[in-house]
């Protein structure tokens, strides 16, 4: 009979600990990966592992709409972005910007957000430009109503691309910074650097 009432004290104790933890934790994760539609498999050259040919492979180079996109990940709760600080514009390889974003749990529970800061690169001419590539994320952890400043510290040559030659090149023009929460959307208007 002891042994039947321990394992049922057991039970109640973990039971009670899983419910404390769905109604005060908001669960929060982020897709590591791209998940396409059907009609990728029909679009796609499996024989050649070029990423850039179309319709491109990875979030790097896709260009049609996935179900889930890279970096996608919901929450139990809602939080807005928003700049600190206008950053500045013009890079060189070794000097930097700093983005300071204000992320505020406009919801009901306490919660994580990943905060995702991308590069696009807006010219064309140089090989293999992606669509948009991930530069750094921070996850924070926000209690409801409260808001937290995370930095974010970019310099010239986390813009740079590799070349035909495999060499690593900041290549002039400009590129915009995305900052993203991944529910598809961007947060935020871009950011205009100048390289």
């Amino acid at each position: 009979v002891s042994v039947s009432v321990s394992v049922c004290c057991v039970f109640v104790f973990v039971f009670c600990d899983l419910c404390f933890v769905c109604v005060m934790w908001s669960g929060q994760g982020k897709l590591p990966v791209t998940i396409y539609p059907s009609s990728f498999q029909q679009q796609s050259n499996f024989t050649h592992m070029s990423m850039t040919e179309a319709p491109g492979r990875t979030y790097r180079y896709y260009t049609g709409t996935p179900l889930w996109p890279f970096g996608y990940g919901l929450s139990y709760t809602t939080f807005d972005l928003s700049l600190a600080t206008q950053p500045s514009v013009t890079l060189q390889p070794s000097t930097s910007t700093t983005l300071h974003i204000t992320v505020h749990n406009t919801g009901d529970r306490d919660g994580d957000e990943v905060v995702q800061v991308y590069f696009r690169a807006l010219f064309a001419h140089a090989p293999a430009v992606p669509t948009r590539q991930l530069l750094q994320f921070r996850r924070v952890a926000v209690a409801r109503g409260a808001a937290v400043q995370v930095q974010f510290e970019v310099f010239g040559r986390d813009l740079s691309l590799v070349n035909e030659q495999g060499e690593r090149v900041l290549v002039a023009g400009n590129y915009d910074l995305i900052v993203s929460q991944g529910h598809g959307n961007d947060s935020l208007q871009p950011i205009v650097l100048q390289a």
